[in-house]
């Protein structure tokens, strides 16, 4: 099914920009806790770049169902939120890093692949 509709498109650009501002917080978190933050880092600039890809198509059809993409956008969102949340209380921040940002990666893959 084809997103054509122009509101849907906008809501699942906002929730991505959403989640780049989480990264942004993530990072300043890791960084006052002090930790590296280069692969947060680095998710930041590939969600800005899905970001700005999604702009430059919002007049085009995107690929998907955007109830759908929703909804995963929104379980991936949960998972991660709860994983964050517990980077500070981990002793193994780094493995709880990873599978916070294997989050991200799929989030990001989810909507490039919309375009």
């Amino acid at each position: 099914m084809a997103i054509s509709a122009f509101d849907k498109k906008l809501e699942i650009l906002s929730f991505v920009i959403f989640l780049h501002g989480k990264l942004i917080r993530l990072a300043l978190v890791l960084e006052q806790m002090g930790e590296d933050s280069a692969r947060v880092r680095e998710r930041e600039a590939k969600a800005l770049q899905a970001i700005d890809a999604m702009r430059a198509a919002m007049l085009t059809t995107w690929s998907g169902n955007a109830k759908s993409v929703m909804r995963d956008l929104r379980a991936i969102n949960a998972d991660a939120q709860r994983r964050v949340r517990e980077l500070e209380d981990t002793v193994d921040r780094v493995g709880k890093l990873t599978s916070v940002l294997e989050r991200i990666d799929k989030a990001i893959a989810l909507v490039r692949n919309l375009l």
